[in-house]
């Protein structure tokens, strides 16, 4: 039980690092190009077009790939949950810190809501959200982010 804590404390922290450096990263690069992009997207020339889509391109491929690394640090955290959710009663008969943690209750919610059809409303534990959930969400706007700034400036050359 200890060692799939301290695993999943160690994929936690990881989690943190690699989005600290997500967020470093798209900013300066988003800081570094903001200062082109903002001259250059009205623009009808040719090498100031392609300068714009290089950062762009630049930043979607390293928003692309740093959501790929936070997709695989979240589901190894979700793993060495689920795993403490399953071991923790067994080691520890009152204690449930793991096993009630809400993602896990909102498993079995949907699971007994779907058999017996009853009203969705007012369930207190769909109303959690999980700070890696949302921090995905983020990371996900900035590939959004880079592919609108990306199809603007194109169209702006064309029209």
């Amino acid at each position: 039980l200890y060692d799939v804590l301290s695993l999943r404390a160690k994929e936690v922290d990881e989690f943190s690092l690699k989005v600290n450096l997500f967020i470093v990263t798209q900013s300066a690069i988003f800081a570094f190009a903001g200062s082109t992009l903002v001259e250059r997207i009205p623009s009808k020339s040719w090498e100031e077009v392609i300068t714009v889509s290089i950062f762009c391109s630049l930043g979607f491929v390293v928003s692309f790939i740093c959501n790929r690394i936070l997709q695989g640090s979240s589901f190894w955290i979700d793993y060495y949950q689920t795993r403490l959710g399953i071991l923790e009663p067994a080691k520890f008969k009152k204690i449930r810190i793991f096993a009630d943690h809400p993602s896990n209750k909102n498993a079995q919610i949907v699971e007994r809501v779907l058999k017996s059809k009853v009203a969705l409303r007012n369930q207190r534990h769909f109303r959690y959200v999980s700070t890696r959930s949302a921090i995905m969400s983020i990371s996900y706007a900035f590939s959004i982010m880079w592919a609108f700034i990306l199809i603007l400036s194109i169209l702006t050359f064309l029209f």
